[in-house]
């Protein structure tokens, strides 16, 4: 057999001759010293052979290989997007755990579509999409702009703005003494006055 045919011999082949030669009483040593003369170095190892073999022998007389990865039918995983993603709108707080548990989906599923799927990354322990979608960049947009007006329009503003961490803060004058500050600027004047 020259090396292009070798090359071209695929998996799912050599387990049909495996299956062919397991049927015909061959041993799973004789099947692999076929499949090595035949194949070289492309055949499968004696312990993959002995695999099929048994599984052969168990009944399971599928050439393909259902070992890991997602199998379900379109319709089903469908089905599984939506679900998920209608969780996502009544709370993107959801653990990948719990999902599969809530929904009864593998965890590795839940995993892929909501990174895949979805196009969702977990921050903060919340689930938020990948990119930011027209109407979100739109409404960033007009807050920056607000701001930016905001700022342009009270240039003095800073003057009057003292950091929480600057020494002449009032919540840092004095060893016990703190003052509770809420989340507008301290109008005492500037850092270092």
């Amino acid at each position: 057999m020259n090396s292009e045919a070798k090359t071209s011999f695929s998996a799912e082949n050599q387990r049909s001759v495996i299956k062919f030669l397991m049927l015909e009483g061959e041993s799973t040593a004789g099947i692999h010293r076929r499949l090595v003369k035949s194949l070289g170095r492309e055949a499968f190892s004696e312990t993959n052979v002995r695999y099929w073999c048994t599984r052969f022998k168990n009944g399971d007389w599928s050439v393909q290989d259902h070992r890991g990865g997602d199998f379900t039918s379109e319709p089903q995983a469908e089905v599984r997007v939506a679900t998920i993603e209608e969780a996502f709108h009544q709370s993107r707080a959801w653990s990948l755990r719990a999902l599969s548990a809530q929904y009864e989906i593998p965890y590795g599923t839940c995993h892929r579509i909501v990174t895949q799927n979805l196009k969702m990354k977990q921050k903060f322990k919340k689930w938020i999409p990948h990119d930011l979608t027209p109407a979100q960049v739109e409404v960033r947009r007009v807050y920056s702009q607000n701001n930016l007006q905001t700022f342009n329009d009270k240039k003095n503003r800073l003057e009057h703005t003292v950091a929480i961490d600057c020494p002449m803060s009032p919540a840092r004058k004095g060893s016990g003494q703190r003052m509770a500050l809420n989340r507008r600027s301290v109008q005492f004047g500037g850092c270092g006055e």
